[in-house]
């Protein structure tokens, strides 16, 4: 009788991972355990030949030449070989004669998945009769042989996997070196060399003097400090072997979810406090983590190279294991494991993470104190924006469990106000407000590197030339813009002024066809002009703005102004179209302006010899410091100053000053910064507290 399934269909449909193109060899290694174990006998031994090949070519000097082509792999061993049963269930597809310890009943198809044949001899003894089999395997078999009798002889069984497949032997992850086979074996078959019950196993390849002994290449790859550990995940035990593995080029620290003792699922693991590399006693070592249950064994799929948490076939089919949650219980475990390994790195990674916070990221510190548990959230070389997310994520998981808890406890509150219920408010009250010093900072460490890079703008770039305006207008508002697109957080109106910030709408380098509040046919374009107080919302008798203010910024440096370029005169044609803006209201008054509309013009340029004669001919005065010049158009009903850039930056310097020396400081004087923040909140005025002297 032969293969009771289409064998060429059966073929194609048996998938063979890219990641482990070794599967087929692993497997005959795996049947060859297995049958020893049958056999029942304590000097079991399996020879693995890898044949390569044989090119006069190629150079003789081993060292310096690239390795000869594997072809084949021959399996030897000393089991209980093809008996009857075996060989009828050799034949059968998808057999369960091994269900009992895992058997897919799948392994022989994906030898042919990457090879062209295999060939198949084996001696056994059968009801005390020695017989001895041999047969090719192929996508042309049909039938299976016949054993001959044979005189006593020792059992042996030898599967030969010739013909390795171009495409699987160029897999980017196949191993090709004698070391690499040996490693990828014992990784595959660990439990059996973990818990002592591997039989020998030999490595024969004609690219190493002497055979690889996987027993003795394991032990001395395996560290004497591994522990056995457990988990239990809704009442199902998941065992854990923690060991510490001799580092290779390229390895990593993995955690490997194992099936039937069989390594199926590599997960590679990283842990905060963990460098990539462990030191001990002068060796380089790196963690391996295999995880034994029968939840596992019953849940891989039949290529056995995934855990289907899912499965349908499982006996826990009505028990939901959410694969993340149970890894990270199991890191957990492995970080109680790795703790001699990492406590010095996380001390030191906590004093480099509060180095950093105290440098670069100051509104953080109340988290550290509060949260030090965050330190465990960051890699050990994190970098300050790495650092910078994860306590942004802490605040975030803060803010939203302590809403949720206030709402719980205050609800609990209103029935049964408890002195329990009043504590618990407390804190979390208290927890709100760390949160809010840290947004504050934050905000004040923003204005910090703002005022940097405008430092930065106004000096010679690289070719020894000033910026042009638009740079340093983009600063301070966005260009082509209004203030109905841009969020707050990216104006930097304060840099001019603090009160400009609660404009009620703003245009940046628009004409004034374009901006909303009014109507008007001119085609000019102010840098900046924003409209205060609206009327609407608070007069009956106007709907006039109590006040427009204008901003125009000149390049730093600039001297070749011609009377076109006179900024104070755009300034006031500026006023002009506004004033005369022809939209009216519900009952015929003009919206935009009047005669009691107070107008501020502000004109940022550096104080040059040009600049100096178009203010003193609008009658302008300088202040003490000869860095700005202010007067009162009273035609206009118009506050102008012309500011230099230094002194934009000096100012604005100077009135957060308090706030930024507290913030570099060792700890925060919260009273301090609440009162400076009390006193920048200044209010929007409709006309001038003081009509300057002019």
């Amino acid at each position: 009788m032969g293969f009771d399934t289409d064998l060429i269909g059966k073929i194609e449909r048996t998938q063979l991972p890219k990641s482990m193109p070794l599967l087929p060899v692993f497997d005959a290694v795996i049947n060859s355990i297995e049958s020893i174990s049958d056999l029942g006998i304590t000097s079991g031994k399996i020879e693995i030949h890898v044949i390569r090949e044989n090119n006069p070519i190629l150079m003789e000097d081993k060292e310096s030449r690239s390795l000869p082509r594997i072809l084949s792999f021959i399996i030897k061993d000393n089991g209980m070989g093809f008996t009857s049963e075996n060989l009828k269930s050799f034949f059968t597809s998808e057999s369960r004669k091994k269900i009992s310890i895992g058997g897919k009943g799948i392994g022989r198809f994906l030898w042919l998945k990457a090879f062209k044949k295999v060939m198949i001899t084996s001696n056994f003894k059968e009801n005390g009769k020695f017989n001895n089999i041999e047969f090719e395997f192929s996508e042309t078999t049909e039938n299976p042989p016949v054993p001959l009798s044979i005189r006593p002889c020792q059992q042996e069984t030898t599967i030969s996997l010739i013909g390795l497949k171009e495409t699987i032997y160029n897999l980017p992850l196949f191993p090709k070196t004698p070391d690499t086979i040996a490693e990828r074996i014992i990784d595959h078959c660990f439990e059996y060399f973990a818990r002592g019950i591997a039989p020998e196993i030999v490595i024969f390849d004609s690219e190493i003097n002497e055979p690889i002994n996987l027993n003795l290449y394991f032990s001395e790859m395996i560290d004497s400090y591994h522990a056995q550990d457990g988990v239990d995940i809704l009442g199902i035990p998941f065992t854990i072997l923690h060991y510490l593995a001799k580092a290779r080029p390229h390895s990593a620290h993995t955690l490997n979810l194992c099936a039937n003792k069989r390594a199926t699922e590599k997960i590679k693991i990283y842990l905060p406090n963990l460098e990539p590399v462990i030191e001990k006693d002068g060796f380089k070592l790196i963690y391996s983590g295999f995880v034994l249950s029968t939840f596992l064994d019953q849940s891989v799929t039949s290529d056995r190279t995934l855990i289907n948490f899912d499965s349908e076939n499982s006996s826990f089919v009505s028990i939901n294991i959410d694969k993340n949650s149970l890894i990270e219980t199991i890191k957990l475990k492995i970080a109680e494991f790795l703790t001699p390994f990492t406590e010095a790195q996380r001390e030191q990674k906590g004093i480099r993470i509060k180095s950093k916070i105290n440098e670069n990221l100051p509104y953080y510190r109340p988290f550290l104190d509060r949260h030090p548990e965050v330190i465990d959230r960051i890699s050990m070389n994190a970098s300050s924006s790495e650092i910078d997310l994860e306590f942004y994520k802490l605040q975030k998981e803060i803010e939203i469990n302590t809403h949720k808890e206030i709402d719980l406890i205050s609800k609990s509150a209103e029935t049964l106000p408890t002195k329990e219920n009043i504590d618990k408010l407390s804190t979390l009250y208290s927890e709100f407000n760390e949160i809010g010093k840290t947004n504050l900072a934050k905000y004040l460490t923003q204005r910090m590197s703002i005022l940097d890079i405008l430092n930065a703008k106004i000096r010679f770039t690289v070719n020894q030339k000033f910026e042009k305006e638009e740079a340093l207008h983009e600063i301070i508002f966005p260009l082509k813009s209004t203030s109905d697109e841009i969020p707050f957080q990216d104006q930097n109106l304060w840099i001019i002024d603090e009160k400009l910030s609660y404009h009620h709408y703003l245009a940046s380098d628009k004409p004034f066809t374009e901006i909303e509040p009014m109507e008007s046919n001119a085609l000019k374009r102010p840098d900046i002009v924003a409209f205060f107080n609206s009327a609407h919302a608070i007069s009956s008798e106007t709907n006039s703005f109590g006040q427009i203010s204008i901003i125009e910024f000149k390049r730093p440096g600039r001297n070749d102004y011609q009377e076109k370029d006179n900024p104070i005169i755009q300034a006031y044609d500026y006023i002009d179209e506004i004033s005369t803006s022809t939209r009216l209201d519900y009952s015929g008054r003009p919206m935009v302006a009047n005669q009691n509309t107070l107008f501020y013009v502000y004109i940022i340029c550096d104080i040059t010899e040009k600049i100096i004669r178009f203010a003193i001919n609008a009658q302008l005065k300088p202040t003490p410091d000869k860095q700005s010049y202010f007067g009162w158009s009273d035609h206009r009903n118009a506050i102008v100053q012309i500011i230099s850039y230094d002194k934009l930056l000096a100012d604005a310097q100077l009135r957060n000053k308090i706030l930024f020396d507290i913030l570099k400081g060792a700890s925060y004087d919260w009273t301090v910064i609440e009162g400076a923040i009390s006193n920048q909140s200044v209010q929007v005025d409709t006309a001038p507290s003081e009509e300057p002297n002019v």
